[in-house]
């Protein structure tokens, strides 16, 4: 049930799963005391911020953006295949990794936790064999 839940929600648009995942973010932040501290006292430690008013506008934009990319897991992962890999707005540089193939040399891909890894894979595996 739970699945079939999560297959209709991944036919909304794009921005609606991430205006969901804004609010998730938020109510997580709220209701998860040790989270909000955590992330708080990351944000203090990245020396980001210039002063209070720089904290407090990056701290918002990292709640909102970590339950986006929550909710954007529904679009990869209950979308077809196709309908997923249209979500990808950016794909570059690949000449790098093409240059690399053209010289049969293997390539290893490091994804880290920025834009929705789990589209990335699934992009990369539409086109390279991965193991």
């Amino acid at each position: 049930m739970l699945i079939g839940l999560l297959r209709q929600l991944s036919k909304l648009p794009l921005s609606w799963i991430q205006a969901t995942g804004a609010l998730i973010g938020w109510i997580v932040y709220f209701f998860s005391p040790a989270y909000a501290a955590r992330l708080r006292e990351n944000l203090l430690q990245s020396g980001l911020c210039r002063d209070e008013q720089d904290f407090r506008r990056i701290l918002h934009r990292n709640i909102a953006e970590a339950g986006k990319a929550g909710s954007e897991l529904v679009a990869v992962w209950f979308r077809p295949v196709a309908a997923s890999l249209r979500l990808v707005v950016r794909s570059s540089p690949v000449d790098v990794a093409e240059e690399a193939e053209r010289r049969e040399r293997g390539i290893i891909y490091l994804s880290p936790h920025l834009g929705c890894f789990e589209l990335a894979a699934l992009w990369l595996a539409q086109r390279r064999p991965m193991t």
